[in-house]
C-alpha cells in the first residue's frame, strides 16, 4: 500500500473554501485540520478570487461524459485539493444591512430570519443556504461557533459518496478478493461492462470495468497478483485483464465418426457411414446437421444456370438421403418423419443415447459431375434431459471427398474388312475442319466402343450396349453386338480397357443420323463387408453420322493367309451402284515381298449396276506379316481416288503349310 497515492492510502478528506475575512482563515483552518477526519481548507482573501471556484463550461464538441456513477481516475485527488464540498463566506456584522442586534441572537438559535438572509443576498450578491454566526473575541464562544459550523452545516456538503466508496474498497482490501458465481447460457467471450454495489436502501455505486492494458497510472490494478489460472485458453486475452473471459463449451464426451473410402465416382450412390458413440455423456435432443460445400471455395455445388428449374443435371453433388440403421419400430418411424433433406444440406434428429450406446446412419451422396467436396457433420445435443436448450454441446467433423470420373468412353467406326466405299462427302470435305463420320447406305460398318477405367479403384463391367434414342432411330439404323470382351462381371483394374464390337447398318439416307447412346453398367469391385451396389449406369451419346449412297465400292479378295513361294489369286472387285457408266483407272505398285503377273496400270469401264473384276496371281517372297502390292482406284467422273487401308492390304505368310488341330474340351471350341 505504501506505493499507492495518498488519496488511496488515506480516508477521504473533505475540502471547504473560506472566502473573506482573511484574518480568520488561520484560526478556522487550524480548527478544521484538528478534526477527525481532518478537513482541508481552500482560503480566498476576498470575493474577487471567487472565480476559481466557478464551474467550467465544457465544449459541446468534446468527448462524451463517462457513465453516471463511475468515478474518473483523478476524482479523489481533485475533490481533496481543487473542488470544494462547501463554501463559507465570512462577513462582518456591520458589513450587511439590518439590525446588528439580531446577529447576536443567532448564538442561541440556529434559525435565522428570512429578512437577514435577504439582506445578505443583496449585500454579498450570493445565494445563501445557511447562516451561522460566531464570536471571535471570546475563546469559548468561538470554539462553540466553529463546532456548530462543522456539525450542523458543513457536514451536509461533505463527501458522503466518497467516504462510502472508501469503506467499500477498504473492505475489499481486507478480504483480498471478491468472488461472484456466474452461469453462462452460451459459449463465447463474456465481457464485464460494469459492477454495481448497493449500500442500504438509497445508496448505489457503479464502477465501470476497464482492462489494465488501457490504464496508465493506476498501480492498484497493475500489481494485482491473485490470478492463479488463466480465465481463458487464449493467453493474450488472459493477460489483458479480467474484463473479458472466454466461456468454453463443455468438452464433448460423445464421439462422431465419419468413415468413407475415397474417392467417390460420378454416377454411383456414394455411401458415407456415420456413427455416434456416447462415451461419457447421455445424448438428449440430439440433432445431426450435414452440409456439403465446394472444397475449392466455390461455395455452390450446382451449375450457374439459376434460371433453369432444378434437375439432377444442374447439381454437381446431391445429398440423396440419410438412412438410419436398426429395427424399424415406432420411434424409428418418427425419426424418419422429421428429416429435412435438401440438395446439399440435411438435418436429422438423433434418438436418446445412454452412456455406452451408439447410433449409426448412412449418408447417401451422388456425384453428377467430378468435384471435390467438403462434408461437414455437426452434432448438437444436451447432456442432461432437464437442461435448457442453450446448454448444448456441439461436435464438428469434416471429411474431404474427391468426386472423379470412373470410366472414360471412346469409339471409332471402321469399314468392313477389305471393303472400301467411295463416299463423296469425304472428298468434298475441307482440310483442317473436323467432319462427321460418313457411313455407306445399306453397308455394314463396324463400331468399336472402348471403356477405360480412369479411376483409382478396381471396377467390374456388368454390361455394354448401344441404346437407341427412339423408335425412329431403331428403324433408321440397325445396331447389333457382335463381339468383344464378354461383359460377365468382367474385372477392370485402373488403366485397363474394355472393348465392345457392334455392327452398324444405316437404312436411310440422312445427313444427320442418330446412332444411339453407349450404355455401360458397372460397379465397384468390392471387398467383403463393403456396401453392395446393384450397378451404376453410365451413358454417353454417340455423335450423329452422315449416311449416303456410295457410287462405287471396291473389295479386295484374297485368302486369309499365304504360304511362302506358293502362288495365290488376288482379285480387285469394283461395283457400280449408279445408273451411269463409270470410267475407272487402276494401278498395282511393285513390292519387294511379292511378285505378280498382270498389268501395273490399266483403265476400264464399269457398266451400271454391275461389277468389274481385276485378277492377279501373286507369289510371296518373304514370310511373316506382309503388305500386298499397293492398289489405287480412281473414278474419272468424280475425280476421286480410293486407296485401301494398310490393314486391308496386310496378309500373313507362313514359311510352310501350317497344321491346325481342332479339339473339344468342356463343350468349348478351342483353336490351338
Amino acid at each position: 500500500m505504501e506505493n499507492y497515492p495518498e488519496e488511496l492510502r488515506t480516508p477521504p478528506i473533505s475540502l471547504v473554501s473560506v472566502v473573506g475575512c482573511p484574518e480568520l482563515h488561520q484560526t478556522i483552518s487550524s480548527f478544521l485540520h484538528a478534526e477527525q477526519p481532518p478537513i482541508n481548507t481552500l482560503a480566498l482573501p476576498d470575493f474577487s478570487k471567487i472565480s476559481v471556484l466557478a464551474k467550467k463550461h465544457k465544449d459541446p464538441l468534446a468527448s462524451p461524459q463517462p457513465v453516471a456513477g463511475i468515478l474518473k481516475r483523478d476524482w479523489l485527488m481533485k475533490h481533496r485539493t481543487r473542488v470544494s464540498a462547501a463554501v463559507a463566506a465570512l462577513f462582518r456584522a456591520d458589513y450587511v444591512t439590518g439590525d446588528p442586534a439580531q446577529w447576536l441572537q443567532t448564538n442561541e438559535s440556529e434559525d435565522v430570519s428570512e429578512d437577514l438572509k435577504i439582506a445578505l443576498r443583496k449585500r454579498a450578491e450570493i445565494d445563501t443556504k445557511y447562516l451561522i454566526t460566531f464570536l471571535q473575541n471570546d475563546a469559548s464562544e468561538l470554539r462553540q461557533s466553529l463546532t456548530r459550523v462543522i456539525r450542523d452545516k458543513l457536514s451536509r456538503y461533505s463527501e458522503h459518496p466518497v467516504s462510502s466508496l472508501w469503506r467499500i474498497r477498504e473492505s475489499f482490501d481486507r478480504m483480498g478478493s471478491a468472488t461472484s458465481l456466474l452461469l453462462s447460457g452460451q459459449s463465447g467471450k463474456l465481457e464485464c461492462l460494469s459492477i454495481t454495489a448497493k449500500i442500504g436502501k438509497s445508496f448505489m455505486i457503479c464502477c465501470q470495468a476497464e482492462s489494465p492494458a488501457s490504464m496508465e497510472e493506476l498501480p492498484f490494478w497493475k500489481f494485482e497478483d491473485q490470478v492463479e489460472t488463466f480465465p481463458t485458453k487464449d493467453p493474450g486475452l488472459a493477460y489483458s485483464g479480467l474484463k473479458v473471459i472466454q466461456v468454453e463449451e463443455p468438452e464433448p464426451q460423445v464421439d462422431l465418426i465419419l468413415g468413407a473410402s475415397n474417392p467417390a465416382l460420378v454416377g454411383e450412390t456414394f455411401v458415407v457411414p456415420l456413427t455416434i458413440i456416447s462415451n461419457g455423456h447421455e445424448v438428449y435432443s440430439g440433432e445431426l446437421k450435414i452440409n456439403l460445400v465446394d472444397a475449392r471455395g466455390g461455395g455452390l455445388l450446382m451449375s450457374p444456370r439459376e434460371a433453369e428449374p432444378f434437375s439432377s443435371g444442374n447439381h454437381h453433388v446431391e445429398l440423396l438421403s440419410i438412412s438410419g440403421t436398426g429395427v424399424e419400430d415406432e420411434s424409428q418411424t418418427q425419426f424418419d418423419n422429421i428429416r429435412k433433406i435438401q440438395q446439399s444440406f440435411g438435418v436429422v434428429s438423433v434418438p436418446v443415447l445412454r452412456v455406452g450406446d451408439s447410433w449409426s446412419c448412412k449418408l447417401e451422396i451422388k456425384w453428377h459431375r467430378p468435384k471435390s467436396v467438403m462434408l461437414y457433420a455437426s452434432l448438437g445435443y444436451s447432456p442432461n434431459s432437464t437442461e435448457a436448450a442453450s446448454q448444448r454441446v456441439n461436435i464438428h467433423r469434416s471429411l474431404q471427398i474427391e468426386g472423379k470420373i470412373p470410366i472414360s468412353i471412346s469409339h471409332c467406326f471402321m469399314m468392313p474388312f477389305r471393303r472400301e466405299p467411295l463416299l463423296l462427302s469425304k472428298v468434298k470435305s475441307l482440310p483442317g475442319i473436323e467432319q462427321k463420320v460418313s457411313l455407306a447406305l445399306n453397308e455394314t460398318s463396324v463400331l468399336i466402343v472402348t471403356a477405360r477405367n480412369s479411376s483409382e479403384v478396381p471396377l467390374r463391367v456388368i454390361s455394354l450396349s448401344i441404346r437407341s434414342d427412339g423408335d425412329d432411330d431403331s428403324r433408321a439404323c440397325s445396331v447389333q453386338h457382335v463381339g468383344g470382351i464378354p461383359a460377365d462381371d468382367a474385372p477392370l483394374v485402373p488403366g485397363e480397357e474394355f472393348k465392345g464390337i457392334f455392327s452398324v447398318t444405316p437404312k436411310v439416307d440422312s445427313p444427320n443420323l442418330e446412332v444411339g447412346s453407349v450404355c455401360l453398367v458397372w460397379k465397384r469391385d468390392l471387398k467383403l463387408g463393403d456396401f453392395e451396389d446393384s450397378g451404376v449406369v453410365t451413358e454417353q451419346k454417340l455423335p450423329s453420322v452422315i449416311v449416303e449412297q456410295p457410287p462405287l465400292i471396291v473389295s479386295l479378295d484374297c485368302p486369309p493367309h499365304a504360304i511362302l513361294g506358293v502362288p495365290f489369286l488376288f482379285h480387285i472387285r469394283i461395283h457400280n451402284r449408279t445408273n451411269l457408266l463409270q470410267e475407272i483407272k487402276y494401278s498395282l505398285g511393285d513390292c519387294q515381298s511379292f511378285v505378280f503377273s498382270g498389268p501395273h496400270d490399266n483403265a476400264g469401264f464399269v457398266l451400271p449396276k454391275s461389277e468389274y473384276i481385276m485378277s492377279y496371281k501373286i507369289v510371296p517372297l518373304c514370310s511373316g506379316s506382309q503388305q500386298l502390292p499397293q492398289v489405287s482406284i480412281t473414278s474419272v467422273r468424280y475425280s476421286a481416288a480410293l486407296n485401301p487401308s494398310a490393314a486391308a492390304a496386310t496378309i500373313f505368310v507362313y514359311p510352310s503349310e501350317p497344321e491346325f488341330i481342332v479339339g473339344v474340351k468342356k463343350q468349348e471350341s478351342i483353336l490351338v
